[in-house]
């Protein structure tokens, strides 16, 4: 299943420091990439891992506090800051984001946030670069650490998904 999570998701389109203000703003699914991180299928295909699911109601004010806002505006911007060291003040973590971090966008998708998360951690196959930024946060595959050992997507839920991202292609 999680092949079948990341090679959707992965394929969706992309939103980075450039195009970010194209983001309608609806609720939605923010799932974020990192430069340099990978999934490769039990296939073989290579392509870039999912390192972060968020929620928003509104995806362009969100979207806009992780490449923009202050840390305290976002949870993802701290832990990225927490993990370049003390060194880094704000605009280090917003360059880290313009440089490192793009978004795939999910309408809706709200009930499947918890399910989508436990589904990636919990598989054995899902695992970080050797020198993954987000170890040195203390984390381990994902950027979060809520709703990591949860329930499961089921086939339904998958299917739902599928469909909602077909809505945003």
């Amino acid at each position: 299943m999680t092949d079948e999570l990341q090679t959707l998701l992965a394929n969706t389109p992309r939103f980075d420091s450039t195009n970010y203000q194209n983001i309608r703003p609806i609720a939605g699914l923010d799932i974020a990439f990192q430069k340099g991180e990978t999934y490769t299928t039990g296939d073989g295909q290579v392509m870039d891992r999912i390192v972060r699911i968020g929620f928003a109601n509104n995806l362009l004010q969100r979207i806009s506090y992780h490449y923009e806002g202050g840390n305290a505006q976002s949870v993802f911007r701290s832990n990225i800051g927490q993990a370049l060291g003390d060194e880094a003040n704000e605009s280090a973590v917003s360059d880290y984001f313009a440089e490192n971090i793009s978004f795939a966008i999910v309408p809706n998708g709200r009930v499947l946030k918890a399910r989508l998360i436990a589904t990636l951690f919990q598989n054995k196959s899902f695992h970080h670069s050797a020198d993954w930024l987000g170890t040195k946060a203390g984390l381990s595959k994902l950027w979060q650490s809520n709703n990591l050992n949860g329930p499961v997507l089921n086939q339904q839920q998958v299917f739902q998904l599928r469909n909602l991202v077909g809505l945003h292609k």
